[in-house]
């Protein structure tokens, strides 16, 4: 299937021009909708969400001038936008899902500018249809970047997270682990934390077993995780349920202990475990 059509040929300038003029009007509802939707976007500003949907308006509206998508050079040098986003702990999930609401706004304008225009139906599908599919092409771009930076992460993180976690069995926990805690894993001061470790109980499982389910875990808490001998040990924001190994609790009272004296008191254990955890 080729991307060019003769319909496409026959979109008037003035379409582009009173999409450019809708930009302010779309891109509220958007910056409105991301910020009560998706919660890891919470340390992404408002200038970077407005600077996206910008991105995103030209993304769309290169794509149905042209008749075809943004070339993969160009595609993935805006999906690199997203490093920062998944630097401040926005969810890949949550990014795509930002991404294509955005696109989806953008769609359903250029639909209705065409129609008022009385840019003929046809047309309007084909135009619907092309800024679907680079949309689709944008996504995989997003997908590589995010590939490519959590090998980055993984490298940079792995020797950090074993440090960070000894210093808080130790009791070594200072202003800059702290930091190192809110700048690297966006585990704020104001934020409880739990702590959990784990260890296989099937013979059928070894400790890299465990860091899969761990991480796997994570995913929807804030927090990481580290190989410490023949167990698995991490920090989070909210428990987490790990299937097959065993958590032991009595290794967060001692964590939330150590970061309540280092946060003047503003860090509380909660959830399963809690009431076994009081001296």
């Amino acid at each position: 299937m080729t991307w060019a059509a003769p319909q496409a040929r026959q979109i008037p300038e003035v379409v582009f021009e009173r999409l450019r003029e809708s930009e302010d009007t779309l891109m509220t509802d958007v910056v409105c909708h991301v910020r009560t939707t998706y919660q890891t976007y919470s340390l992404v500003t408002d200038q970077e969400l407005r600077s996206s949907f910008r991105q995103n308006l030209d993304i769309s509206i290169q794509t149905v001038r042209r008749a075809a998508p943004p070339e993969a050079a160009t595609l993935e040098r805006y999906a690199q936008i997203s490093r920062s986003r998944f630097e401040k702990g926005v969810l890949v999930d949550e990014l795509i899902r930002a991404f294509r609401w955005s696109i989806g706004v953008i769609a359903d304008q250029l639909t209705v500018i065409l129609k008022d225009l009385g840019v003929s139906a046809e047309s309007g599908v084909h135009a619907y249809r092309l800024i679907w599919r680079a949309s689709d092409d944008y996504t995989s771009q997003l997908v590589s970047e995010y590939r490519r930076h959590q090998i980055r992460l993984d490298s940079q993180n792995r020797e950090m997270k074993a440090d960070i976690l000894s210093r808080l069995q130790s009791g070594t926990v200072d202003k800059e682990t702290l930091r190192v805690l809110s700048s690297r894993f966006n585990l704020l001061q104001e934020q409880s934390v739990c702590a959990f470790r784990a260890k296989p109980t099937d013979s059928a499982l070894d400790v890299l077993d465990v860091m899969v389910q761990a991480d796997t875990a994570l995913v929807r808490s804030r927090g990481f995780a580290a190989i410490k001998g023949d167990h698995v040990v991490g920090v989070c924001t909210d428990p987490i349920s790990i299937s097959g190994p065993v958590a032991i609790p009595h290794l967060a009272h001692r964590v939330a202990d150590l970061v309540r004296q280092c946060q003047g008191g503003a860090v509380y254990l909660h959830g399963p475990g809690a009431r076994q955890l009081q001296p």
